[in-house]
């Protein structure tokens, strides 16, 4: 049997199928009554009748209603607590069901998101739950639907938005890369590697204001800073400033539409973000500048290359909320956006991608090596690219022939490549352990 239609508040009144079968057996008593002069039989029409007619004429109640979210801002596999509050504006009492749409890749973790209950003039009904994010993306939590009934359950329910959505930005969670060591295929190269920068002549670009170490000038002392700082003892605070030895990485993450493919739980894309912040978040806590590319979604965003945790905080909201589904443009506009920028500071190039679907993949890495490259001594060029699991399909095997044709074409011309599984090999196991194929 079909479901009726729920009626909103814009709607015309009606009465619900239990309404509908009191008002036919009222005009049926009616009838009879007239017919046969029995007055009974009027009483209990004019009585059923008169009560369809009072249901048909119920007001909706006013209902005010806020939810109140404890983060609007966090990363993937964190917890949200959302707390929603009805109350009954009407002057009459009112049944309702609450339920405050969850997004479809959240779990519910604890609470509900679905409440009942009959509310007297001015009470409240709250709702109380927990949900965890588990992929990327802004993600709107609502609107709360408020389904209202009279007393007698005899008019169609109305439902009404009660409170409208509230997003919430899930940012990708950055997997922990404590150490990425510099392979073979890297060591006739100008590569960032274990140290920390620290050596180089000093240039004006202020750093940070840090505690005094052994060794420094004392010409670099902040002496306001210091003042204060120093409480009971002297505390000696110095200006930081970059050296002239400083690498730059710059990252390449691809948004492209035939990322997207996944399910509720992550899609490639969100693989492909996670392992772009692992790699920043090495180079940034090794004291390295990190510029950033994201194309293949909407028009190429780029991030000058900057150091320090703020920069890792920019491109993780960048990357929280692009949308991917869209078109955009390919990975050789990306370097012809950010072809000043290579020449410039000739940086270490990583491309995160999936290979074997845009044929300009090898001649763009070409150009960026170009580019970043210092006389006749190539810039090193890394093409990172989760492994998909395959469903056997036809359709999977000709796409990944297509993606192996394209990786030896790369490898033949200099380009390093890092294959990495998600869940069997990740990406920062692989960095590690200098695995390169």
């Amino acid at each position: 049997m079909a479901r009726p239609k729920e009626r909103t508040e814009d709607d015309a009144k009606g009465l619900a199928p239990f309404g509908r079968a009191l008002a036919t057996a009222g005009a049926a008593m009616l009838t009879l009554g007239l017919a046969f002069g029995d007055y009974p039989y009027l009483i209990i029409a004019v009585m059923l009748l008169g009560l369809c007619y009072w249901a048909r004429g119920h007001a909706v109640p006013g209902l005010s209603a806020t939810r109140t979210l404890s983060r609007r801002e966090v990363r993937a596999g964190d917890t949200v607590d959302v707390s929603v509050e009805v109350r009954n504006e009407g002057a009459q009492p009112v049944g309702l069901s609450l339920h405050d749409k969850a997004p479809d890749a959240f779990s519910l973790e604890a609470g509900g998101n679905f409440g009942a209950g009959w509310l007297a003039p001015g009470q409240r009904a709250t709702l109380r739950y927990r949900l965890r994010p588990p992929r990327r993306g802004t993600h709107p939590v609502g609107a709360l639907r408020a389904t209202a009934y009279d007393p007698l359950f005899l008019q169609s329910a109305p439902v009404s938005e009660a409170a409208p959505a509230d997003d919430v930005t899930v940012h990708p969670r950055t997997p922990p890369a404590p150490r990425i060591r510099t392979s073979a295929a890297w060591g006739r190269t100008l590569l960032p590697g274990g140290d920390k920068a620290s050596r180089g002549i000093l240039t004006n670009d202020f750093r940070e204001l840090r505690p005094y170490a052994r060794g420094d000038p004392l010409k670099s002392v902040n002496w306001k800073a210091t003042a204060r700082e120093s409480r009971e003892d002297l505390r000696l605070i110095v200006n930081d400033y970059e050296v002239e030895g400083k690498k730059v990485v710059w990252l390449f993450v691809d948004a492209s539409p035939y990322t997207v493919g996944g399910t509720n739980l992550g899609s490639v894309f969100d693989e492909i973000a996670s392992g772009a912040l692992a790699v920043a978040g090495h180079y940034l806590d090794m004291g390295h500048r990190v510029g950033f590319t994201l194309f293949g979604a909407g028009q190429t965003r780029i991030l000058y290359a900057e150091g320090g945790d703020a920069q890792e905080r920019r491109m993780a909201a960048l990357l929280a909320t692009a949308m991917p589904g869209e078109p955009g443009e390919d990975v050789q506009r990306a370097v012809e956006a950010a072809k000043g920028f290579l020449a410039r500071e000739k940086p270490l190039v990583f491309v995160f991608t999936l290979p074997g679907r845009d044929p300009g993949l090898a001649k763009a890495l070409l150009s960026a090596r170009a580019l970043a490259s210092t006389g006749r001594r190539p810039a090193p060029v890394v093409c990172v690219t989760p492994i998909l699991p395959g469903d056997g399909s036809t359709a999977a095997r000709i796409v990944a022939i297509e993606e192996k044709a394209q990786l030896k074409g790369l490898e033949r011309r200099g380009i390093t490549v890092i294959r990495y599984h998600p869940q069997r090999a990740p990406l920062q196991a692989l960095l590690a352990k200098g695995v390169l194929r």
